[in-house]
């Protein structure tokens, strides 16, 4: 994977096109925010977190993530919310 060989912003290049090619997914938008997230542009990576989860309310994964990001600003029971929702998304997994 590109981002894996440090090739960030062109993996992010790689996901918009897909994205622009295939429309929106959550899986998508997602590893969009991670990518994003990778590069320093924690904003725009909370914006695809939060556009995943509106495709997939249950996104696990862009739950945490977003989470993690908000706390990080400061937002500690923003990011105890979005850490009850993955949680009860593990759950019902189980």
């Amino acid at each position: 994977m590109l981002a894996d060989q440090g090739r960030v912003q062109e993996a992010m290049a790689q996901c918009r096109i897909h994205l622009a090619e295939h429309g929106a997914s959550a899986d998508a938008l997602y590893l969009l925010g991670l990518l994003q997230d990778a590069g320093g542009d924690t904003r725009q990576a909370q914006a695809a977190y939060r556009k995943a989860l509106y495709l997939d309310p249950t996104h696990r994964e862009a739950l945490l993530h977003l989470a993690a990001l908000v706390e990080s600003e400061g937002d500690a029971e923003g990011a105890r919310r979005l850490q009850a929702r993955a949680a009860r998304q593990e759950a019902r997994r189980e």
